[in-house]
């Protein structure tokens, strides 16, 4: 009763959120014509949008490495063109559509099962790959936010509260983490299962790997905005980090509307909305709806070929 209780408020705080973030984006872009947005992306220059491309292959090749990790961890064997083709679908299809662990998990269990892995392991590798993320972005937000003077109450009304408390907070999280990689020795039992315990060396590993996705990925972003004097891509980055754990927070597939408000609101001192919604359709359609095309086409492919040869 109470589990359910607890989902129930999650989801209801979830549509809250979304619906505020739509209702502040509605009042940001009242009178706002979308010609001017779509006459921006057809301006803009070739060089940019090479730059996005580049990085989004890079972003995509680097989350290859989270399975690569965590079949690693669960000591399992496979070439590794077979755990890109699965990461890169998996990955492709759950950053766009959301609900990671049913439909990134929907896409390892139709491929991985046919390469001998048991549903225990599949589970294990999705389990051990939304911890990775979670690690490089704490260990971000830990770096970023402190150094970054803008406040939630811009987009809360929460006056109390800056980011630099918040990446405190998750700082501190990844440290622990990591001392407890050092501390906690082999295996644990939870619910009758056997788990090992990562050392510090999958740690660094994951921490590493995370941070250097979410990088590429920021760095889609900033690469198809107009350069300005006083944006780097450090304080820039900031802006993008926050955007997006407001996007997970939402629980609405890839943050859709959540995401463009924190762009929206902590950009506008800097770019024109023209610029600022210009530049995210374009590192959506990029970032997201490229990959996933491809995603979905190589997975078609895939199912075809296997039904033909059986």
């Amino acid at each position: 009763m109470e589990k359910k209780l607890l989902t129930g408020l999650g989801s209801l705080l979830s549509i809250l959120l979304f619906i505020l973030c739509l209702s502040v984006l509605a009042r940001e872009l009242h009178g706002f014509e979308f010609r001017e947005v779509l006459d921006y992306l057809a301006s803009l220059p070739k060089r940019r949008v090479y730059a996005a491309l580049g990085l989004t292959a890079l972003s995509y090749w680097v989350m290859t490495w989270y399975d690569v990790l965590a079949l690693l961890y669960i000591r399992r064997q496979l070439p590794y063109s077979k755990i890109a083709f699965a990461a890169f679908i998996a990955y492709a299809v759950s950053n766009t559509v959301g609900l990671t662990i049913f439909t990134g998990g929907a896409i390892r269990y139709r491929l991985y099962s046919k390469w001998g892995l048991s549903p225990f392991q599949l589970a294990l590798i999705t389990a051990f790959g939304s911890l990775t993320f979670w690690l490089g972005s704490f260990a971000l937000g830990g770096l970023v936010f402190p150094q970054r003077p803008v406040e939630i109450s811009g987009i809360l009304g929460l006056h109390f509260l800056s980011i630099n408390y918040l990446g405190i907070i998750l700082g501190v999280i990844v440290i622990s983490y990591f001392i407890a990689t050092l501390i906690i020795p082999g295996n644990l039992i939870i619910f009758n299962r056997q788990f090992r315990f990562p050392s510090w060396k999958y740690s660094l590993a994951q921490i590493a790997t995370a941070t250097a996705d979410w990088a590429l990925a920021g760095g889609v972003f900033y690469s198809l905005l107009p350069p300005a004097p006083n944006l780097s891509y450090q304080a820039f980055f900031g802006i993008y980090l926050l955007a997006h754990f407001a996007g997970i927070i939402s629980n609405v597939p890839a943050g859709i509307g959540v995401f463009e408000t924190v762009i929206l609101l902590l950009l506008s001192s800097t770019f024109s909305k023209v610029t600022i919604l210009g530049s995210m359709l374009a590192y959506r359609g990029i970032y997201y709806l490229s990959t996933l095309l491809i995603a979905v086409t190589l997975l078609g492919l895939y199912e075809l070929r296997h039904r033909l040869v059986s």
